[in-house]
């Protein structure tokens, strides 16, 4: 099985999106309107999301935490699956390290922390979202367009590997 390149793309992206969150809870705490960058097409602000994507349904933590580690067997089912083909490797490493570190936030703090807010015209064009919402949102495109270009994974090509790895 060769899922290296998997679990270091989860690996290293649920690493960088815990360390830009730590961050940004300590560098805009305390600043109630954030930080304008240049041409205020981005701010950085601070928001604790309770919900699910663009904060919908704040009051179903306990849904989203379980979707979470259902999605993560999935995902780490389909890596294992398809460890012959190198190009489902990444967009499913977004995938699982996206949804580790927005399901890390929830356990650890009951909420994910979002911090990045587009803006056009000094108002928001965009929820907020953080490193993980936007490797989820990267891996996902990277998926499909996979399966538009490809197909979808041959299945019979990863039992003759695995095959093929026990008769050695």
């Amino acid at each position: 099985m060769r899922t290296g390149l998997f679990l270091a793309t989860a690996s290293l992206l649920s690493v960088a999106d815990q360390l830009t969150k730590l961050w940004a809870v300590g560098a805009l705490a305390h600043k109630p309107d954030g930080l304008h960058l240049p041409l205020d097409v981005v701010r950085l602000s601070l928001v604790c999301n309770r919900g699910a994507a663009f904060g919908l349904l704040p009051s179903r933590q306990w849904v989203f935490t379980a979707a979470s580690f259902a999605l993560l067997a999935v995902i780490f089912a389909s890596a294992r699956a398809w460890s012959t083909d190198r190009r489902w490797q990444v967009p499913l490493g977004l995938l699982a390290g996206g949804t580790i570190g927005n399901l890390a936030d929830r356990l650890r703090l009951g909420c994910v922390v979002d911090f990045v807010e587009l803006r056009w015209g000094g108002r928001p064009m965009w929820p907020t979202f953080n490193l993980a919402d936007a490797a989820i949102a990267f891996g996902a495109l990277l998926l499909a367009l996979a399966v538009l270009r490809c197909g979808q994974p041959n299945h019979s090509d990863a039992a003759e590997a695995s095959a093929n790895a026990t008769d050695t």
